[in-house]
């Protein structure tokens, strides 16, 4: 089973996610893949300019929540970082967990106390996530450490696109 990552909420520190990389004797191989692709200089600073008017717009309109305020500041300091020559990067993090099947237990007891293993981690760990259903061999191929880049397959055949 493959998750993906779909919102990280707060900061995150090197004891953060301790606990989801940790070993969980409800499940026996996983693996948590951190993929990321630096922005071009022209895009970060298109990215960063961009996120910090549209924070401050929302930090300023009407009754703004603290966490409105909060957003405005952190985008304030990430254009800050771009303008001194930081790249803004796009990542991804995929959760792969794999079970170890007997030959005589209950296929779905394993795999049920498997996902609630990952559900359980993710939330304290600060990530928002979901399980990936369509794309799960694609998902699972780039958490083998294979050095495939999604972005970066071609995702009709070569014969086609060069019959076209």
């Amino acid at each position: 089973m493959t998750w993906e990552v779909t919102n990280i909420t707060g900061e995150m520190y090197a004891t953060t996610i301790k606990p989801m990389l940790a070993a969980h004797p409800q499940v026996p191989v996983k693996r948590v893949s951190f993929i990321y692709t630096p922005k071009s200089p022209d895009q970060s600073a298109l990215l960063a300019g961009k996120d910090k008017r549209n924070a401050q717009y929302r930090a300023t309109s009407g009754r703004a929540s603290q966490r409105a305020h909060n957003e405005a500041e952190a985008t304030a300091a990430t254009a800050a970082a771009e303008a001194k020559g930081a790249a803004l990067v796009d990542f991804s993090v995929l959760i792969t967990a794999t079970a170890v099947l007997e030959p005589d237990t209950d296929t779905t007891d394993t795999l049920s106390e498997m996902l609630a293993a990952v559900d359980t981690l993710a939330p304290q760990v600060r990530f928002q996530h979901r399980l990936i259903y369509s794309h799960q061999a694609a998902a699972f191929l780039q958490t083998l450490c294979l050095g495939l880049n999604a972005n970066r397959q071609p995702s009709t055949p070569r014969f086609i696109r060069e019959g076209l």
